[in-house]
């Protein structure tokens, strides 16, 4: 029986181990983002007048999305695991040999997600410190930049992990204060009636539908130019398969941890 209370013992202490282990990327997420939201709150990301993006902090997000790589080819892995699921459902005369090689292969990237979500929240983090960019101004640039590939419709029957909304209600504020300050640095910069007004619409139609893009209908001409240089390398670093999590946040809850959602 000491055997026995040995055996359960260990083997409560591997859970606990393996769930340690499992969230500390997640425990980190979080104490970096603490550092991120110091730095909004003291320093809120405000855009140029006419809403450019300077090229030195489009090459700021650059290397922030060069950090980047790594983990979302771990996402990506999964989408595929998925997708191979989705063909193989399809097809006729599938051997068992073959059906359990990939529901083995799927249930294997499934058990590492956890960390892998938790490794990618880690690096954006850190890559943000780095660079001196502030999650708001992250958020900002990401959404402006990605603007063509985010209103692209998913293919039919393509599986993901995750949902191609990149906004919530969270993100959705975040990117409103961002235009509110940028029509701010407008009128103090002597915007005309139109300018200013073209905002007040934006900001309203945001409101109103918490997953809308900033200026869905169409980039300003000043701001798609601003990006036009870098365009080759942002198509280069976008990741699809990390759409649905790339600007959401983590915070502890409950002895655990969570992704913020609408």
């Amino acid at each position: 029986m000491a055997g026995c209370g040995i055996a359960v013992v260990v083997g409560l202490g591997l859970i606990v181990l393996f769930g340690y282990l499992m969230t500390a990327p997640f425990r980190q997420a979080v104490k970096d983002e603490r550092e991120l939201a110091e730095r909004v709150a003291s320093a809120p990301f405000t855009p140029a007048p006419d809403g450019s993006i300077a090229p030195d902090r489009v090459q700021a997000f650059l290397s922030v999305r060069t950090a980047l790589a790594g983990p979302c080819e771990g996402i990506a892995e999964f989408d595929r695991a998925l997708q191979q699921m989705e063909a193989l459902d399809k097809r006729e005369n599938v051997s068992r040999t073959e059906a359990l090689k990939l529901a083995l292969s799927t249930t294997k990237a499934a058990m590492g997600m956890a960390r892998k979500l938790g490794t990618f929240f880690v690096a954006r983090d850190r890559a943000l410190l780095d660079a001196g960019m502030g999650l708001d101004e992250y958020d900002w640039i990401y959404v402006l930049a990605y603007h063509g590939q985010l209103l692209e419709p998913r293919e039919r029957d393509e599986r993901r992990a995750f949902h191609d909304a990149a906004l919530n209600g969270r993100t959705s504020e975040v990117l409103r204060g961002v235009l509110e300050r940028q029509q701010a640095a407008l009128a103090a910069a002597g915007g005309s009636p139109e300018q200013l007004a073209a905002l007040d619409a934006e900001i309203a139609a945001m409101a109103a539908d918490p997953r809308r893009l900033p200026w869905q209908d169409g980039l300003p001409d000043a701001v798609a130019a601003s990006l036009t240089p870098f365009r080759e390398q942002l198509d280069a670093a976008f990741c699809r398969s990390a759409v649905g999590i790339e600007l959401k946040t983590n915070k502890a809850h409950a002895g655990g941890f969570v992704i913020d959602s609408d």
